[in-house]
């Protein structure tokens, strides 16, 4: 990101990135629609591996929950799959989509999509199914064995006049504890808090349909500064005064890595309380459109005035969660 630098305007910067992490896991359930138009239940939940390639399309895309693909393969799933075993069928047809949160222990934010095959397109007996970019081609995103209800490979049947939907979910889950550390701004040194916020909220912890950019959002008003000291509990955020952020800026998403970095500004005009020197304490910060938040606060204040920008870089890493 090339920063605005401002004649005489004293920068206050970090020299190092705070970190915002967010875990990733999905399932995955199948079912045939006869005819006329009674539903047979094929699976129930079951888990799907993100592979490597999942991973980095985070960082690189808003498209990775584009399709569902299924197919006849029988290999287990690999972190280096880029395909399926052997592709029978895909399809880009979402007939539903819709956003959910588990409001107690453990927390998450759901995206659900319904994919629906054409009738006849997906017959035969069907063994792996995956998530993509794309119906063919693109970039795989998930891919599963489909499952029995003891969790063994199985294989469903689907016939000749039915319709194939597969319901995938995605669901994000928010780090439960406290990281603290401390920086050094200008040569002085902060202990902070950094803790989830907000973790029932489904504007933050829900991605979009289609797929969301793992990074900061480019709203402002997404990013607050605050005078209190307060942390909220993680199903809120901070109290008291506040003041948006001036700009947000994204760094370019480096292949393999698993993070976005992104850098906040608060101006000249911005971040500017009545409690004087030292008058930032707490901050609040979402990633991009539903992909987390974060809170957290400094020990002893950050001095900012109309002199001064701060200027703080997150980094919006990702990993499978595991339970």
């Amino acid at each position: 990101m090339t920063h605005i630098w401002i004649p005489r305007a004293k920068i206050l910067e970090p020299k190092r990135e705070l970190i915002m992490p967010v875990g990733v896991r999905g399932f995955l359930r199948c079912r045939a629609i006869r005819p006329d138009g009674r539903v047979r239940p094929l699976t129930d939940w079951f888990p799907n591996l993100i592979v490597t390639a999942g991973l980095n399309a985070v960082g690189q895309t808003e498209t990775y929950l584009n399709a569902c693909r299924v197919g006849t393969g029988t290999a287990p799933p690999s972190p280096s799959d880029t395909g399926l075993g052997n592709q029978i069928a895909g399809t880009t047809t979402r007939v539903s989509t819709n956003s959910s949160v588990q409001a107690s222990p453990p927390y998450y934010g759901a995206r659900t999509n319904t994919y629906q095959f054409a009738q006849g397109a997906a017959a035969g007996n069907l063994t792996e199914v995956g998530i993509a970019t794309a119906a063919t081609g693109g970039s795989l995103f998930s891919r599963a064995l489909i499952l029995d209800g003891a969790g063994n490979p199985t294989s469903i049947t689907v016939l000749s006049d039915e319709i194939l939907q597969v319901d995938y979910q995605l669901r994000l889950y928010p780090p439960t504890s406290d990281v603290v550390g401390s920086i050094t701004i200008s040569g002085n040194n902060y202990d902070y808090t950094l803790r989830a916020t907000s973790v029932t909220s489904d504007s933050i912890w829900v991605i979009s349909s289609s797929g969301t950019t793992g990074g900061g959002t480019t709203s402002t008003s997404a990013h607050r500064a605050y005078e209190t000291q307060t942390l909220g509990p993680i199903t809120e955020s901070p109290s008291g005064a506040s003041s948006v952020a001036s700009a947000v800026g994204n760094f370019s998403y480096v292949t393999g890595t698993f993070y976005r970095d992104y850098t906040v500004q608060w101006g000249l005009t911005a971040g500017n309380f009545t409690l004087g020197i030292g008058s930032i304490r707490s901050l609040q910060g979402s990633s991009t459109g539903g992909f987390g938040g974060i809170q957290m606060n400094f020990t002893p204040r950050i001095p900012k005035d109309n002199t001064k920008i701060l200027s703080i870089t997150f980094r919006h890493a990702w990993a499978i969660h595991t339970i």
